[in-house]
């Protein structure tokens, strides 16, 4: 690890605290490194370093949008600088500046299992701006939406509060030619697996258990019972059913196309549209 750090000394020209760093996180074969300059109190670079061929990619998408973020620079809307790529072990290892804020996720109700209807005014607020900063100038055929910019994982893990601004963590699944909604849905779906999940995986890798095949977080089942609860009116409802409406509204988007977001959300991205005959139809009464 000294000799990783000693070539990102040379490469950005700074001079590091080689008694203090922070190595993190192997969940999905890479790990992140937190580094110290000289006298600092808190890590100012962190470095992703990839052990595989498909992390490496993921590595290179989150780096090439965080350029693409920083070059359009969006209102209120903040990602972590990227400072340059190095070589290391064989991979492309990927550098950028710390960026710190207060977490969404560190307060919620996991106890009670109930959503913060902040939490979802926020994320409509700042993706709808989002929306119509990427919007492509080209629009779908016959359709009122735009391809966009899609952070892929938007989820309350990922997102964090810095004064009037919203910062965007991990971008590995992040395209610039995505589709508007799915960001969203993607929030409140794992807001329902955030609620179930809380704790799990963290305490895996902090012990050193970590491995694909122990992972006991639970996924598909939540997906379903989420349709569920959306098709019998439970929790989440009232608060999707605001938040679409609202996002959609901010973007100029129909009630149709709507539809066909969120049908191919579930049933092209998500792969879950076999939980019965016509569920969306369910959903669309309850949601819209």
């Amino acid at each position: 690890m000294i000799d990783l750090i000693s070539k990102i000394e040379d490469y950005l020209n700074i001079s590091i605290d080689y008694k203090k760093y922070l190595l993190i996180g192997n969940a999905f074969d890479k790990k992140a490194l937190f580094l110290y300059k000289r006298k600092d109190n808190h890590p100012s670079i962190l470095v992703r370093i990839p052990i595989n061929i498909r992390a490496e990619k993921l590595c290179e998408n989150e780096y090439n949008n965080l350029l693409y973020l920083n070059t359009i620079k969006i209102s209120n809307i903040l990602a972590a600088q990227p400072l340059g790529k190095i070589t290391y072990k064989g991979f492309n290892c990927y550098i950028q500046k710390t960026l710190f804020s207060n977490q969404m996720q560190t307060n919620l109700r996991t106890i009670l299992k109930k959503p913060r209807v902040k939490d979802f005014n926020i994320v409509v607020h700042f993706l709808s701006i989002i929306y119509n900063k990427t919007k492509s100038t080209d629009n779908l055929t016959d359709k009122t939406f735009f391809n966009c910019w899609q952070m892929g994982d938007c989820w309350i893990g990922n997102l964090g509060l810095y004064n009037n601004s919203l910062v965007l963590y991990d971008l590995e699944y992040a395209v610039r030619s995505g589709y508007p909604l799915y960001d969203l849905l993607h929030f409140g779906l794992h807001y329902f697996v955030a609620l179930n999940n809380v704790g799990k995986l963290g305490k895996s890798i902090r012990d050193g258990n970590y491995t694909n095949k122990l992972d006991n977080r639970i996924f598909d089942s939540i997906e379903k019972m989420f349709i569920v609860d959306l098709i019998n009116g439970g929790k989440f409802t009232i608060l999707l059913k605001y938040a679409i409406n609202t996002y959609t509204t901010k973007c100029n988007i129909n009630k149709k196309d709507t539809k066909i977001l969120i049908k191919n959300y579930f049933e092209k991205f998500r792969g879950i549209g076999n939980l019965k005959n016509d569920w969306e139809k369910e959903v669309f009464k309850k949601i819209l």
